[in-house]
């Protein structure tokens, strides 16, 4: 968090957000497995606000007046803006959960906590059916945590993972899928793949296909798409919701208005919902911040079309993607676990 930078230009800051604490995604998996309490997996934003001599609001964001220049909170209060920065994330969509269903979203973070207290509290005694909806790279990694955390508490357990399209992690290389794929299944994991669901109900996820799949326990874990906060508001949105942007991270409307990470839509640029893009386009924003204070020149934001993404498999090892090239092993964790803790030690106070 650099925003020292701009409370030194003499500008006067206030963060919003709806938890004191903001948790780090990449780190869940190894969270629900034990490897990480949830402590090292968040950032308390208060502290880190206090640092900084930001002004710190726990409330959620609602919607933007960017008319007024107003920001409207869900507990009713207001506040006004000169310039403004989102990056309130994504969401996974729960439109599957029927009146009577009973599942867990993969966001918020909160929800793995309560998976793993569920999984935690169940004995050896008891069968526990958990089902994973989804196949890409949030959805593989809670599965392979929730095997490495049952076998580490004695639970007795099955998991089915279902996906929709042919095969898991579908928008990487086939190694990486054959990889995973060998991981779940090395541990008793049930692949369903081309099972879309129709709805999730009490103890049965439904399928177009007519199977129906029980389950004591659920997890969606499905594509993620932006709040609908930005929609509400009246702003131009991109095909998925994302307020829409341009090569500065400027709303296309307002100038004033600024975004990164999963919430935006970038003008001609469909981007993967990746942590690399929102932590990159965080120094543009706040360089373009600055700039438009005092009337300086902007910069535009150039996204990596190549990145590397590890995913935690939970058995010790991690399946590493760069491009085309995959590689796995207990290196790739190690990578992994190097990258994420050299992250957050970024925001200790």
């Amino acid at each position: 968090m650099r925003a020292n930078a701009l409370v030194s230009a003499g500008a006067e800051m206030t963060m919003i957000s709806s938890s004191p604490f903001h948790y780090y995604s990449g780190m869940a998996p190894g969270m629900i497995s034990g490897l990480y309490s949830k402590e090292e997996c968040r950032v308390d934003l208060r502290r880190l606000s206090a640092a900084k001599g930001v002004k710190f609001v726990e409330d959620d964001f609602y919607k933007v007046d960017p008319i007024n220049k107003i920001v409207h909170l869900a507990s009713g209060s207001t506040l006004s803006y000169d310039l403004i920065s989102f990056n309130t994330g994504s969401r996974v969509p729960s439109e599957l959960i029927d009146e009577t269903g009973d599942a867990l979203t993969a966001k918020p973070f909160e929800n793995l906590l309560r998976l793993k207290e569920i999984i935690t509290a169940s004995s050896g005694d008891n069968h526990l059916k958990v089902a994973v909806v989804g196949g890409g790279p949030t959805a593989v990694g809670i599965a392979g945590a929730v095997f490495s955390l049952a076998k580490k508490g004695g639970s007795n357990i099955s998991l089915t993972l279902v996906e929709e399209r042919g095969r898991i992690l579908s928008s990487m290389p086939k190694r990486a899928e054959k990889i995973a794929a060998k991981s779940l299944e090395d541990r008793g994991g049930f692949l369903l793949t081309k099972y879309k669901v129709s709805k999730i109900g009490v103890g049965a996820i439904e399928c177009f296909n007519r199977e129906s799949i029980p389950y004591d326990i659920v997890v969606i874990g499905t594509g993620l798409v932006p709040h609908q906060h930005f929609g509400r508001s009246g702003l131009k949105c991109g095909p998925d919701g994302g307020m829409l942007v341009n090569e500065f991270l400027q709303s296309v409307d307002y100038p004033e208005i600024f975004g990164g990470g999963d919430c935006i839509s970038i003008r001609g640029k469909a981007l993967p919902k990746v942590g690399v893009f929102a932590v990159r386009e965080g120094p543009f924003i706040l360089r373009n911040m600055k700039a438009l204070l005092a009337g300086g020149a902007l910069k535009a934001f150039k996204p990596q079309w190549r990145y590397l993404q590890i995913i935690n498999l939970g058995d010790g090892r991690g399946v590493a993607v760069w491009g085309r090239y995959v590689f796995a092993g207990k290196v790739a964790m190690l990578i992994k676990e190097f990258i994420d803790k050299r992250f957050m030690r970024r925001f200790l106070v």
